[in-house]
């Protein structure tokens, strides 16, 4: 009776390891891709005129204004100039070409959370 008891108190102990070792590994992942996600927003802080130009954009276009751009500069868009864009972000034949796909973790980060 005492095995059982005690079989069981390891049973759930690993249970519950396994699984609280699987969240921190989702919120691992999710703040890598995160970072990995702005990363593109923080290039283009640091160029000169950059947050500029896009913040101009606000003013030149009237509010509700969807703008035309490449995917690459539609997140900088979105956030800097408030306005809606076609495309903020690649297209699943793109992203598997610029290189998600040649690393199993980012790939397996954009399946998870990518957009």
């Amino acid at each position: 009776m005492k095995i059982k008891f005690w079989c069981s108190k390891l049973f759930v102990a690993i249970i519950s390891i396994i699984i609280l070792a699987s969240l921190i590994l989702l919120l691992a992942l999710r703040l890598d891709f995160g970072k990995r996600e702005d990363a593109v927003l923080v290039y283009f802080s640091q160029q000169e005129g950059m947050p500029e130009a896009f913040a101009q954009l606000e003013n030149l276009t009237s509010p509700g204004s969807v703008v035309l751009c490449w995917w690459d500069y539609g997140r900088a868009v979105r956030e800097w100039s408030h306005r809606e864009v076609i495309k903020a972000y690649p297209s699943r034949d793109i992203w598997y070409t610029i290189g998600s796909s040649r690393d199993p973790i980012h790939n397996l980060e954009a399946q998870l959370f990518g957009t």
